[in-house]
């Protein structure tokens, strides 16, 4: 997208589809955003990926082959663009399963808002790469990921600085 993906930054909220609430379904799928324009509404304002104002149970899984394999969303990778993502004002149980790569920009989580890799698939990891991560306000994130090469069996969440 040449430019910023927002759910709910002047209110709305999510769907009934097929007997689920849902507001976005991408399988092997990866979001890639330049950033070169931020949203500009509510709680989205000034930010390139936003969710929020109700907008919940987002599923995105990234293609587990190919140029983006294993990233569900890659943030500008321009050193000039730092604007970043967020998940807030109960923008909730989102399913990212791969790697939200944000390099130059903070990723920031606050209002109820929760995101994580899968609720049936323990195979399916979320991981975060952001130039900050911020959890506040009753946020939830949570991975079910398998241990880095090298890491020990007990070491399934790590940050890295």
């Amino acid at each position: 997208m040449d430019g910023y993906f927002a759910l709910g930054g002047s209110g709305g909220g999510s769907a009934s589809c097929g007997g689920s609430t849902i507001s976005v379904s991408g399988t092997d799928v990866t979001l890639v955003l330049s950033g070169k324009a931020k949203s500009s509404s509510g709680s989205c304002n000034g930010y390139v990926f936003c969710v929020a104002a109700g907008y919940s149970n987002i599923v995105l899984t990234a293609p587990q082959t190919g140029t983006t394999a294993k990233l569900a969303v890659i943030g500008p990778t321009s050193t000039s663009i730092t604007a970043g993502a967020t998940f807030a004002e109960g923008g909730s149980n989102a399913q990212i399963s791969g790697a939200f790569y944000f390099p130059y920009g903070p990723i920031i989580m606050n209002g109820g808002s929760s995101v994580l890799g899968s609720t049936t698939d323990t195979t399916k990891c979320l991981q975060m790469i952001g130039s900050r991560i911020t959890l506040s306000g009753g946020t939830t994130a949570a991975s079910e990921c398998i241990a880095a090469t090298g890491a020990t069996t007990s070491s399934k969440v790590s940050l890295v600085q």
